[in-house]
């Protein structure tokens, strides 16, 4: 059983930058980095998001990251997903939004459903009291 000891840095928590600063220039992150972005990792190029702490990568247990953009992954990650992916994801996304209406509005509605009645038995008992 082999054990990694990962440091976390004590940082606030900080943009990715959004260009490279030098033409051969890439910036890495550790495991524990608390950072917003698109990142890559540097061993296998498993995509995350992180809008917190960058975790150790899920497929490889890589501890490094790179931004998405210098990633040399970058090319075959496009091919790997293509557009017709994009085009389920946002018809699924509107899916979604669908059922979360429908669910909010049944849970607005249902209850009137009982409430006018009992209301109106409710007012008749009053007045014929």
């Amino acid at each position: 059983m082999s054990l990694r000891a990962v440091s976390v840095q004590e940082t606030t928590l900080r943009p990715a930058p959004t260009g490279r600063p030098e033409p051969d220039f890439v910036a890495f992150w550790s495991t524990g980095s608390e950072t917003i972005g698109n990142f890559a990792c540097a061993a296998c190029g498993r995509r995350v998001r992180s809008v917190r702490q960058l975790p150790e990568c899920p497929s490889c247990g890589g501890l490094l990251w790179e931004l998405e953009s210098t990633s040399p992954f970058r090319d075959e990650l496009a091919q790997a997903f293509p557009p017709e992916l994009g085009a389920w994801h946002e018809e699924e996304l509107a899916r979604t939004a669908g059922l979360a209406r429908g669910v909010v509005l049944g849970l607005v509605l249902a209850p009137l459903c009982w409430l006018v009645p009992l209301a109106i038995a409710l007012s008749a008992y009053l007045l014929l009291n």
